[in-house]
């Protein structure tokens, strides 16, 4: 099992843990007397929740950025130089030729 299939799924258990927290604080909201303690029961799995979501929203990125320095784009290598014109055709903002 690969690192990132372990951090999809240490994700999966820690949102649920955020869940359940979040409903047990409900439920004790409800209840008179309740001890206030519980109101933070729901930041225990926050934080390492924001961790692994924040590495799961950058790993795409960090594959494309891996994959184009092994294919030794010249795109990358220079810093994405761009000539300011579009290279699709019919791309938004592109005129052709009248």
């Amino acid at each position: 099992m690969s690192f990132s299939h372990r951090m999809r799924q240490w994700h999966r258990v820690l949102s649920l843990a955020f869940t359940l927290a979040v409903v047990a604080n409900l439920g004790a909201m409800m209840i008179p007397g309740s001890p206030q303690w519980i109101g933070f029961l729901a930041l225990a799995p926050l934080l390492p929740l924001l961790a692994t979501g924040i590495y799961l929203f950058i790993l795409p990125h960090r594959r494309r950025g891996l994959a184009a320095r092994e294919t030794k784009d010249p795109m990358t290598q220079e810093g994405f130089q761009t000539t300011g014109r579009s290279k699709r055709r019919g791309a938004i903002g592109s005129r052709r030729p009248g």
